[in-house]
């Protein structure tokens, strides 16, 4: 939550807001090298941490006391993810990179990959231009966000045990030896990754499973479903809440698999497949190979995440009821944005998490364009994502809201909800950056 301005943050799903350790981690990565460059003193604090730092440029930058290094922040990272040891993840400063590794990876490896509308539309893609490069890999489509819009996910109409063995079904009758799932969709459908992986007859089969990890870190976890997975990719910019410079990361939790990921990796950077120079700087790094002439680097996003790590792992030591408050916070805004306008859209209860969409009933409302109704929200001090159809999605905070805060909710709900063309605003939010929505 936000409490600038008066305005209620509700869209951690797209970006979250940037934690104190990361904003001081950023205050005084900015600081030092607006004082001293890409001195010495900067390569000694980056290669060899905080501690062994001179005295007073401790006391000068302290939000930069939690960077260890390279190797630290991948430790912790994988903690964090609740990730096997051995399974330190990529770095990158584009996670869609990461996932053309992994696509190419599916696509060598299975020749009928399974992939639901639930994926972000940005990795479908790349997913489907790493396949039609191969005459023989094919995507096997499963519609079910469309079913979820449509109502057909409801608690009454498709539980958890229907929904898997819906997914089971399609991987079976098309011969499918590739799965590409969401841990978390952008919807807030929290996938069974465990039981689909089991029923589906792991770990024989799928040949390789592609995570997509980007809403569940920090949000429902990511055990156990990572262990599953040969390829789990996330980011730090949601709801770890390490700034608004994109760190993605891919974990190799399966040792199947591990060598091939590295080989690949390599292979595919050294061809300038992979275009990352986050991702070759720290590949580099770790082979001792760091180039006198390597192009510059934005490293930025490595000291807030690692901030971010260490200031989440302190605060946060119990996910399971922080995910139990977003819950019950959206059972109550569900049963009370009946009379307020609103038709809320859940799935079966295993299959919840902390984003909640809901539907307005009024069909003005649903012919408004996705825009107009978040800026509609934003003048009534709300800030989130809305669709078409009338279609709003709340990433719900991990902490319970404030009386006020519920109350300005309802009030922003009744007001757009049952919204007149006279007060539609006639300028529109800026489209947001990719970065930001991805």
């Amino acid at each position: 939550m936000s409490a600038w301005l008066g305005w209620l943050y509700l869209d951690s799903a797209r970006l979250g807001l940037t934690s104190t350790n990361a904003r001081l981690a950023l205050r005084d990565f900015v600081g030092l090298t607006a004082d001293m460059g890409c001195s010495q003193y900067f390569e000694q604090l980056f290669y060899g941490g905080f501690a062994p730092w001179p005295a007073a440029l401790r006391a000068h930058y302290p939000g930069l006391k939690h960077w260890q290094g390279i190797a630290a922040l991948k430790g912790s990272l994988r903690k964090l993810a609740q990730a096997p040891p051995g399974s330190e993840p990529l770095l990158a400063g584009r996670s869609a990179q990461l996932m053309r590794l992994a696509a190419k990876l599916l696509a060598d490896r299975c020749r009928r990959i399974l992939i639901t509308d639930l994926s972000w539309p940005g990795y479908a893609s790349i997913l489907e231009q790493e396949a039609g490069r191969r005459r023989k890999t094919e995507l096997i489509p499963l519609d079910i966000r469309t079913a979820f819009l449509d109502g057909q996910m409801s608690e009454d109409q498709m539980s958890e045990d229907d929904l898997i063995e819906h997914i089971a079904r399609r991987f079976r009758r098309e011969r499918c030896d590739g799965l590409f799932l969401p841990a978390v969709s952008n919807d807030g459908i929290k996938l069974p990754l465990e039981r689909i992986c089991r029923t589906l007859g792991y770990p024989r089969t799928p040949k390789f499973v592609v995570i997509d990890g980007a809403q569940a870190l920090c949000h429902t976890g990511c055990r156990p479903g990572i262990a599953l997975a040969d390829m789990y990719l996330s980011g730090c910019h949601k709801w770890l809440q390490a700034g608004s410079i994109p760190l993605g990361m891919a974990f190799s939790p399966r040792r199947r698999s591990r060598e091939l990921i590295r080989q690949t990796a390599e292979h595919m950077l050294s061809t300038a497949e992979l275009d990352d120079p986050l991702l070759r700087f720290i590949a580099e790094i770790e082979t001792g190979q760091v180039s006198r002439f390597s192009e510059t680097v934005n490293l930025a996003s490595l000291f807030s995440c690692q901030a971010a790590v260490h200031g989440w792992r302190r605060e946060h030591r119990s996910l399971p009821r922080y995910l139990d408050w977003q819950l019950q916070t959206a059972d109550r805004i569900a049963a009370a944005c009946g009379e307020l306008g609103w038709q809320p859209l859940l799935p079966d209860r295993p299959l919840r998490c902390g984003i909640l969409l809901l539907r307005a009933k009024d069909r003005a409302v649903r012919a408004l364009p996705a825009d107009t109704l978040r800026d509609l929200f934003q003048e009534q001090g709300i800030t989130l994502t809305a669709y078409d159809d009338g279609v709003i999605r709340l990433a719900l905070p991990q902490v319970p809201f404030r009386r006020h805060e519920l109350d300005d909710l309802d009030d922003a709900l009744a007001h757009c909800g049952r919204i007149r063309t006279s007060a539609i605003p006639t300028v529109s939010t800026p489209v947001p950056l990719a970065a930001a929505a991805g």
